[in-house]
């Protein structure tokens, strides 16, 4: 009866979600009114009126949470206030609120109706066998509530999926979400490069910023920066090159030149080399996906930029002793240092400094096979040489990330994880083809590149586990979806088989 009156309801002009946060709204205005300042009545006033939007273009809500995760906004920023066995963000809140959204609308909107993909299953059940692992391990003793809030949110952003999947339905929503990654990526790329000219001395922007470092080799003048924003660049550059080879996007346009150039240069500056091994495989899958005439402008491509870059070395050589040619000098080091045969046998470099992981994670994988120790629990002890107190304590820390999950999650949960990734890369691979529209085609195609990345990539760094990398892998995951639903693949697929088997 009361879901029935819900949805008579909801066909008047104002809608229960409306009317909903219009009230509370109103009440915390009224509540802040007594104690905060007039800016404080403002702030929330702000963000109020954010949230009565969003309950319009819910996208929004996934674009905010981005905000303070995945850009350049340090963790410090996100409003937050003690619930007393830990603390509550703002993220929280916008997680939250987008889940009632899809459960209030469901209720009272008649044609509401929930998403169900493929990838539901495999993701629910991977979160799940993580909870439920990391709550014995809390009952058990191993580690506290408050200590392994981090490590649940992290885990927990992947449930973004089902914010995209059910709240992001049509194209003008899906356009919007793109759009603002692609902004925030394209800003903190430009941050980067201002963060690089200021030095590694005045800290401008959050995450590591530092002097660069390669196999013992240290560039005094070289500003290694990887902000919190790491995660869009690489995601969106990705996209971006996909999108110029299909010929979704005017490659001779001023604004994508200039875009392609700052993602790519913002990447550069990681100094990450799984990006770097990431975006290469990323390109050579797209070669043999690409037809014969995009082949060419992708080779054309290449060589215009081998061009560029080999004239712009020239030229920066001939001035020894500048900054460019020690910036020029560090790159290349960092390049070649990918196949450098000491990068893989000396014990002291980065890629086998971090091999003694194994040494106490495998042990702890056999002792706890099905689902684990739990998130953020320790795997083993003090490690001399290692570890460094205070501050460099890194006994729960493993940077293969497809361990770490083995550890905190057991072979059940990596097993749907695994479910969970290739199904998402199948699905990928199977229908980018049958999309007819040539931003969207780009756009699946370009995330499933990039998540083979990620998942090359997580093997020397934990990223499927990191808070800013995994808000927009679950993003990533539900765009996908909503592609492949808003244009029926499977039914454009059947027909497009059906007419090649008709023309054979």
């Amino acid at each position: 009866m009361l879901i029935q009156k819900l949805k008579l309801y909801s066909r008047s002009s104002i809608h229960v979600t409306e009317f909903l946060a219009a009230c509370v709204l109103g009440l915390l205005l009224g509540a802040v009114s007594i104690w905060a300042s007039p800016i404080g009545v403002m702030l929330v006033f702000a963000g109020g009126v954010f949230a009565l939007a969003a309950t319009r273009r819910h996208e929004l809500l996934l674009l905010a949470y981005l905000i303070f995760t995945s850009t350049i906004i340090d963790d410090t920023y996100n409003p937050s206030i003690s619930i007393g066995f830990g603390t509550m963000y703002l993220t929280d809140v916008i997680i939250f609120t987008a889940f009632v959204l899809v459960i209030l609308r469901s209720l009272s909107e008649p044609d509401f109706e929930l998403i169900h993909t493929p990838l539901d299953f495999p993701l629910i059940m991977f979160w799940g066998v993580t909870m439920f692992s990391t709550f014995l391990a809390i009952f058990q003793g191993n580690i506290t509530l408050n200590a392994s809030l981090g490590a649940i949110r992290s885990v927990s952003s992947y449930l973004l999926f089902f914010a995209v999947t059910n709240l992001v339905r049509k194209e003008r929503q899906l356009d919007l979400l793109w759009k603002g990654m692609s902004l925030f990526a394209i800003f903190t790329a430009f941050g980067m490069i201002a963060q690089y000219i200021a030095g590694s001395s005045v800290r401008i922007l959050p995450g590591r910023v530092e002097t660069l470092n390669t196999e013992g080799v240290r560039f005094s003048d070289i500003t290694r920066i990887i902000p919190p924003g790491d995660a869009l660049i690489f995601f969106v550059f990705i996209v971006f090159t996909v999108s110029i080879m299909l010929k979704a996007r005017k490659s001779s346009s001023i604004s994508t030149l200039l875009s392609f150039g700052l993602l790519g240069l913002g990447t550069l500056l990681t100094y990450k080399r799984h990006l770097f091994i990431g975006f290469g495989i990323a390109v050579i899958l797209l070669f043999v996906l690409l037809n014969s005439r995009d082949k060419v402008r992708l080779l054309s491509w290449a060589f215009a930029s081998t061009l560029i870059i080999a004239i712009a070395v020239l030229l920066i050589s001939m001035f020894p002793g500048s900054k460019a040619l020690e910036f020029v000098t560090a790159s290349s080091n960092r390049f070649l240092s990918l196949v450098s045969s000491e990068t893989y046998s000396n014990p002291n470099s980065s890629l086998q400094w971090r091999s003694f992981e194994y040494q106490y994670a495998l042990p702890q994988i056999a002792s706890h096979p099905l689902i684990g120790m739990g998130l953020d629990t320790r795997y083993r002890p003090f490690v001399r040489g290692r570890d460094y107190l205070p501050g460099g304590d890194f006994r729960r820390f493993v940077h293969n990330g497809h361990v770490a999950i083995l550890l905190r999650s057991g072979l059940l949960g990596y097993m749907f994880f695994a479910w969970l990734s290739v199904a998402f890369i199948w699905r990928g691979f199977k229908y980018w083809r049958d999309i007819p529209d040539l931003r969207a085609q780009a756009l699946v195609l370009g995330l499933t590149l990039t998540y083979i990345g990620v998942l090359i990539g997580t093997v020397v760094s934990p990223i499927i586990l990191t808070a800013n990398w995994t808000p927009v892998i679950g993003i990533m995951f539900g765009t996908n979806e909503v592609i492949f639903k808003n244009f029926d693949v499977k039914r454009l697929r059947f027909d497009r088989l059906s007419t090649e088997t008709m023309d054979g």
